[in-house]
């Protein structure tokens, strides 16, 4: 059987190919046949590339506006501890993390553990250090 692969490019880049066959074995690819096959399977690689930017213009979008979310309740107070504390909680249910430390820089340019929400905390329990 005639059997022709062509591939599938995405911007210069081959992810695949499509492979086509005929039926009869004395029939071969004529050259209209192969500038179908060849514009076709071009078409597709465009669609897979318009699919590809649309699904990581979405994900883009979904983390653009969590990270608005959280950034505005960390922003409801103007007290240290309690926007140390509503970070950890929105980070914890967003991120779906068990555990979360904050560490910040004292004055003097030592590091300690501000905040700690640990693992065998209630779910919406923060422990000041």
């Amino acid at each position: 059987m005639p059997t022709v692969a062509i591939p599938i490019r995405v911007r210069r880049h081959t992810v695949g190919a499509l492979n086509f066959c005929k039926a009869d074995e004395n029939d071969s690819w004529t050259a209209d046949e192969m500038t179908l096959l060849e514009t076709l399977t071009e078409q597709l690689g465009n669609a897979l590339e318009s699919a590809q930017l649309y699904q990581d213009t979405q994900q883009r979008a979904a983390r653009e506006q969590l990270t608005s979310q959280v950034t505005a309740r960390m922003r409801e107070t103007l007290n240290v501890d309690t926007v140390l504390q509503t970070a950890v909680r929105e980070m914890r249910q967003v991120l779906g993390l068990h555990d979360i430390t904050i560490r910040l820089e004292d004055t003097d340019g030592d590091s300690t553990e501000r905040l700690r929400q640990a693992e065998q905390s209630k779910p919406d329990e923060e422990v000041l250090s």
